[in-house]
């Protein structure tokens, strides 16, 4: 898809609170609304500026009851830096920067049977695509370190999705890892598997599909500065996350040695 790079300040509308972790939706409206179908919005990212702070790149994620139009759009924020965690402060009339969406996202293409797997955070871009996969069955796996972590879980079962809940401590759910509940689903009855969390996970999702035949797409994160390939500040495997992502296919993940390893930080330099 092509990138909407133009900043806009645009208002928040409201702020709603995800609860475990301090995860918060904010939801606002674009000036000029890019003519996208949903299709080509499932998976792609904003560069979300905060006036003296910084800027971030931040998942699209559709307010429930409006995921059948361009708007309101979303994001949702987990506190874990400086800049998401003035975010999750924001309030209703507050005034954010906003540039996108970005990047390429999900590719459905034909598939009537598909799974996601999501750990943490990592489930908010899929609910951007809930109109897109309206129709087709869907079964997701769902995983956090504990249930007060997890995250648009009521969501996804309202959507109707055969849903599978794991915590690493067993508090909700299977115990153990979303790799692990894979192992006791039959994966060759899937067209097509998306994972986005943590990317030890998704490389563990990743290997398990492609094992099975089945075709894989995985949402990566790294440090992103521009947003739109110039940069090449997340450059990975010959490729820039920002503009040839953040989704790539199991084959284009087969050729880059740096998936499911070590994150570089700003300066480039690998972090220990």
């Amino acid at each position: 898809m092509k990138g909407r790079a133009r900043m806009d300040t645009v208002e928040v509308l409201n702020v709603i609170d995800e609860g475990g972790l301090g995860v918060k939706t904010l939801h606002f409206d674009l000036p000029q609304a890019p003519e996208m179908a949903p299709s080509d919005i499932f998976g792609s990212f904003f560069m979300i500026w905060l006036p003296g702070v910084g800027e971030v790149p931040l998942s699209v994620t559709f307010q429930p009851g409006y995921v059948d139009t361009p708007g309101p759009f979303g994001i949702t924020i987990l506190p874990i830096g400086p800049v998401t965690k003035a975010l999750c402060e924001v309030k209703p009339g507050d005034l954010i920067g906003v540039r996108g969406p970005l990047g390429k996202g999900f590719q459905l293409k034909d598939a009537k049977n598909v799974l996601l797997v999501a750990g943490g955070i990592g489930v908010a871009p899929f609910g951007s695509g809930s109109s897109v996969l309206e129709g087709r069955n869907v079964t997701a796996i769902i995983g956090a370190q504990t249930a007060h972590a997890l995250v648009f879980e009521d969501l996804a079962m309202k959507l109707g999705w055969d849903v599978h809940i794991t915590t690493d401590d067993g508090s909700k759910g299977f115990k153990g890892f979303t790799t692990q509940k894979m192992d006791e689903l039959d994966l060759s009855k899937f067209d097509l598997v998306l994972t986005c969390g943590p990317e030890i996970m998704m490389k563990g999702v990743v290997d398990k599909a492609l094992a099975a035949n089945v075709e894989v797409q995985a949402s990566l994160e790294r440090y992103m500065k521009c947003g739109v390939g110039v940069c090449d500040a997340c450059a990975m495997g010959g490729f820039c996350i920002c503009s040839d992502g953040p989704v790539f296919d199991g084959k284009q993940l087969t050729t880059i040695d740096e998936f499911g390893g070590p994150h570089r930080d700003a300066s480039g330099m690998f972090q220990k």
